[in-house]
């Protein structure tokens, strides 16, 4: 049965590979009777083959480069000195390696961004759907918990002033007779309440943005109650 369609290998050779595949074939394998042939050495026709093995493993290398491939493909055909095409490989290879780190970054920054302003959105969107409801205590919820976090971050802080002390008595023989264990608080310095006031600011500032959007609903509702009873004081 006839091919249809030539194999990818065989599309990327050269007039003189099918000839001398041909030969080669015709020939039985045989690379003395090639080389007769030609009427070169048995060298040069090994040569020959192990040039053309090389360019089949390329062609059916489909994980490969394209650029890399081209170039690989050169060096076999004695169309571009070895050194040369190391020097281009090592060189495409280096470009594109910071071109994927800077594309990494790029897509990288949004992803952080998108990451660290999600919840933000949610928070708000949540905060505002409370506070039309119509309990307007229910917005309340959201600045109380931020509130109680960043007075736990501080308790946590204060935690880590609790110094310990240990004091151990003694035999005449080294063994131990008695021991205490005590624990004080130190007092913070002056440095330590700057830090602790500024966490505490930082931490609060999800408090202050939730309580603003709650006061804005609050004085709506407020200013809309007003009007109503404008509008009944109106009808009498």
């Amino acid at each position: 049965m006839p091919i249809e369609t030539v194999p990818e290998w065989m599309a990327g050779l050269e007039e003189e590979d099918v000839a001398f595949v041909r030969r080669f074939v015709l020939a039985s394998g045989s690379l003395k009777e090639v080389a007769g042939g030609y009427g070169v050495t048995y060298p040069t026709v090994r040569l020959r083959l192990d040039r053309l093995i090389q360019k089949i493993h390329l062609s059916e290398d489909t994980a490969a480069d394209p650029y890399i491939a081209l170039i690989k493909r050169l060096a076999v055909n004695e169309k571009l000195d070895l050194d040369t095409a190391k020097v281009l490989i090592s060189a495409y290879k280096k470009t594109k390696g910071e071109f994927m780190a800077s594309l990494a970054g790029l897509i990288a920054l949004p992803l952080m961004l998108l990451s660290l302003l999600l919840p933000v959105a949610l928070a708000v969107a949540l905060q505002v759907w409370l506070c039309k409801r119509r309990s307007r205590w229910l917005g309340l919820i959201l600045p109380g918990l931020t509130l109680l976090a960043s007075l736990l971050i501080l308790l946590s802080m204060a935690a880590f002033t609790q110094v310990g002390a240990s004091e151990v008595v003694y035999d005449e023989h080294g063994a131990v007779v008695e021991e205490h264990h005590a624990e004080h608080w130190e007092a913070f310095t002056g440095a330590e309440l700057g830090a602790a006031g500024g966490v505490f600011l930082v931490a609060n500032i999800p408090t202050v943005v939730l309580g603003g959007i709650w006061l804005h609903y609050k004085n709506r509702r407020d200013l809309r109650e007003e009007m109503k009873r404008m509008d009944l004081q109106d009808l009498e």
